[in-house]
């Protein structure tokens, strides 16, 4: 039998290394794992505070939209808008459409 270079045999060596493999394999899951929860709970405190935000200028801005699109009349002094009237206008006119080329 050969003696490795620590003075342990060949079969001992692999052993060792199989060993401090597992081992590394382990405390690494357990790290990922770690940071995983990490992260999750990272994403759980930033969307609990956006979920909130949502949910307290959502009802308000459904009216304001509402009454906001239908208004007939705009004060152009006052607008945020240049344009007044309706959004549904086109800003330009269309362009005129060309004949069928087989007339």
């Amino acid at each position: 039998m050969t003696v490795g270079t620590a003075g342990r045999t060949p079969a001992l060596d692999a052993g060792a290394r199989e060993a401090t493999t597992s081992v590394i394999s382990a405390r690494s899951a357990a790290l990922d794992a770690e940071l995983s929860e990490r992260d999750d709970r990272r994403d759980r405190t930033v969307s609990v505070p956006v979920a909130i935000a949502t949910l307290i200028a959502l009802p308000p801005t459904l009216p304001l939209a509402f009454f906001g699109v239908n208004a007939t009349t705009v004060n152009p002094h006052r607008s945020a808008g240049r344009r007044s009237g309706s959004l549904l206008t086109p800003a330009a006119p269309a362009p005129a459409q060309r004949p069928p080329s087989g007339s």
